[in-house]
């Protein structure tokens, strides 16, 4: 996988292009990440809370499923904090299109997605953000997290703990911490 992101004053924009040459998205009744999908991890304000929270407002992740088909673009993207989904991504904010070796996903991340009721973005300000990779078992096999194998993140806590504190879902203190360049 590799990504892309920038912003605009009203939200941040994701770009990840992912080659995989056997697609196997989550099924219908499981969360969009319990499949071949991407992750999107985004603090408002880049300051992060005590280890095992996350910021109620102003937090979220973003689980945006894979294509099913190889002509089909995906209509399944969640909203996510600590893995309860608390909604989906609206469909105007998102895609994610097949390609002939995998997919290409897209997000824009506005303040109503991290439950906040304004959201204003300039040059010089601070966030937090993190992608992952889902991959998928190969079709037709699956395990206790669906048809999900296995999660690649960005980044992880420093220095690791070797425990589950490590991975960005679930602590907000392995994203990155991002400072936005004037256009």
């Amino acid at each position: 996988m590799s990504y892309a992101a920038a912003w605009r004053p009203d939200g941040l924009y994701f770009f990840l292009h992912v080659e995989d040459p056997d697609r196997c998205p989550a099924e219908s009744s499981d969360y969009a990440y319990q499949g071949d999908a991407v992750e999107v991890y985004v603090d408002a304000d880049g300051f992060f809370p005590d280890l095992g929270e996350w910021d109620d407002r102003g937090a979220r992740s973003f689980g945006v499923a894979a294509p099913a088909d190889d002509t089909t673009p995906s209509s399944r993207a969640g909203i996510y904090m600590l893995f309860a989904e608390v909604g989906p991504l609206n469909t105007d904010r998102f895609t994610a299109v097949p390609t002939p070796h995998g997919y290409d996903a897209e997000a824009f991340v506005v303040a109503e997605d991290l439950g906040l009721g304004s959201w204003s973005l300039s040059a010089d300000d601070t966030v937090g953000i993190d992608v992952g990779h889902d991959v998928s078992f190969p079709p037709g096999e699956s395990g206790r997290d669906g048809n999900r194998a296995g999660l690649y993140s960005l980044r992880l806590v420093t220095p690791p703990t070797d425990t589950v504190w490590d991975y960005p879902m679930y602590n907000e203190n392995a994203f990155c911490t991002t400072t936005l360049l004037a256009p």
